[in-house]
């Protein structure tokens, strides 16, 4: 809305008529400032989306965090399990 305003405000204080001598083409009706947000925030959702695809493919993938979480606490536990059996055996 800010942006909307003061840009009226520039188009009245300029003369259209030289910035079209020049090859510029401003139109004299109100420009839609809404529909370049609208087109922002539909980008921006797209984004989010492969960035909510690509985080959960790393988390819960084949050879995801998780897993490989997993993986790391079972050898914890295997060692823990050997080192007890080591010790007992003294």
């Amino acid at each position: 809305m800010f942006l909307q305003k003061n840009l009226k405000k520039i188009m009245s204080n300029h003369n259209t008529q030289n910035f079209s001598q020049h090859g510029v083409n401003i139109p004299s009706h109100n420009t839609h400032i809404s529909d370049i947000t609208l087109v922002a925030l539909v980008v921006t959702m797209v984004v989010l989306l492969i960035l909510a695809g690509v985080t959960i493919t790393a988390l819960l993938g084949d050879d995801g965090i998780i897993k490989k979480a997993q993986n790391a606490a079972d050898a914890t536990n295997l060692a823990v399990q050997n080192e007890l059996s080591g010790m007992n055996s003294l």
